[in-house]
């Protein structure tokens, strides 16, 4: 599998994409509270447990939907939905929306991200084990969930940095990480199932 030229660029995806859900994930509420610093207890639970529902939710969907158009094609659908709902979730924070506003497009497209989030952990097993096959199913997605665990150290490493950079201004942050996901979809175009051996 690694020797392909296939694996590599799912792996690239993969990083790409499990970024963004990371990062907000690892910022969500702060990011809430930003907003509107009045935003805690029911409210902060209530809104935590829509996330949980709909990253599994994502699970569920993106692995029917991989089921009717197939897992690429799924995935460019999910880049491109993930990539906008970073943007819009990124606009939340500007200091020209009313607070309410900023809340509503928080949650929302926040929990849009989520939702995204979890499609990943139904999409790429599924298309790693479509590309090279049932043998080795448990190692070959092993390797290729190393990209997940890439995608959380990048981003503590990244973290940090790029908020300062930016005067801890989240608005170009998000934005910046939503670029990764833009990034997986034209990836996407160059992954295709590796040339099969004959026997």
């Amino acid at each position: 599998m690694i020797r392909t030229r296939t694996f590599p660029l799912l792996w690239i995806m993969y990083v790409c994409s499990a970024i963004c859900g990371l990062m907000v994930i690892g910022n969500f509420m702060k990011y809430g509270q930003a907003i509107d610093p009045s935003l805690v207890g029911e409210t902060i639970v209530g809104i935590a447990a829509i996330a949980g529902f709909c990253n599994a939710g994502g699970r569920i969907v993106w692995g029917k939907l991989s089921d009717k158009l197939g897992g690429v094609k799924t995935m460019r659908i999910m880049f491109l939905v993930q990539c906008m709902a970073m943007i819009l979730f990124a606009i939340a924070g500007l200091s020209d929306l009313d607070v309410v506003a900023g809340i509503a497009i928080w949650a929302i497209f926040g929990n849009l991200v989520y939702f995204c989030f979890g499609g990943n952990l139904s999409l790429f097993p599924a298309t790693t084990r479509k590309y090279f096959g049932p043998k080795n199913m448990g190692l070959n997605y092993s390797i290729v969930f190393t990209a997940y665990g890439v995608a959380g150290i990048l981003g503590a490493i990244l973290a940090g940095p790029l908020l300062t950079l930016m005067g801890n201004a989240y608005t170009g942050y998000f934005i910046l990480f939503g670029c990764t996901s833009l990034l997986a979809f034209f990836v996407s175009f160059k992954t295709n199932a590796p040339a099969r051996k004959s026997d």
